[in-house]
């Protein structure tokens, strides 16, 4: 079950990738990102369980984010980065205060559906702020090597490949040593590292192809 749940959350952004960019083109993928962004925020309180450890499922969104930028940044160059990046930006300085706001609000009814909501961000707040803050981090790295393969060969799928392989890892990485350490054995966060950066790059393998073929029958 916890598998057909990350699936479906992959097929889900990619339908919408492709939906976004057909209906409005390159301008408008902004759009998707904001969306997927907040998204991304909100589903990473919630896990799927892989080999006994708990897994947000907020990754897969952030990592259309980045395969999206890479479309961007394709088209675009790097401008779009940084148009990007301070959408991120105002749109993380209006959500992060709520996230943190939303955690200490309890109420005196122990029933109360609000406390179930409250309690489900407070045992998950690090998790959620990590998710917030480390796409900041991690698209500008994506768009530097990108741009920089793109300017030496320009190879959509190989600088695709290249790119997914390096910056994945990278972010597997820096997110699940934000989100864990001190929080469970650093031996289950090898673990943690490796099933995120596997969840990633299958994300990037089914996606890529759609987009290169989106961007080729464009011309």
């Amino acid at each position: 079950m916890n598998y057909i749940l990350m699936i479906i959350e992959m097929l889900v952004a990619i339908f919408f990738i492709i939906l976004f960019y057909k209906k409005e083109k390159q301008d408008k993928m902004y759009l998707y990102i904001i969306i997927a962004y907040i998204l991304s925020i909100v589903m990473s309180v919630k896990n799927i369980e892989i080999k006994t450890l708990e897994i947000p499922l907020g990754i897969i969104l952030t990592t259309s984010i980045y395969l999206v930028s890479n479309l961007l940044v394709q088209k675009k160059g790097p401008e779009s980065t940084k148009k990007l990046t301070k959408l991120l930006l105002l749109v993380g300085i209006c959500i992060i205060p709520i996230i943190i706001l939303t955690s200490s609000i309890i109420s005196t009814n122990p029933d109360n559906i609000t406390n179930t909501y409250s309690l489900m961000f407070i045992s998950k707040l690090r998790i959620a702020l990590v998710t917030a803050i480390v796409p900041f981090l991690i698209l500008q790295l994506n768009t530097g090597l990108y741009y920089q393969l793109k300017r030496e060969k320009n190879n959509i799928l190989l600088n695709s490949i290249i790119t997914i392989t390096i910056i994945y890892f990278i972010d597997a990485t820096i997110f699940s040593l934000l989100s864990f350490i001190f929080v469970i054995p650093i031996t289950d966060i090898f673990v943690t590292i490796a099933i995120i950066y596997a969840i990633k790059i299958v994300m990037g393998i089914i996606t890529i192809p759609i987009l290169y073929i989106m961007q080729k029958n464009e011309k």
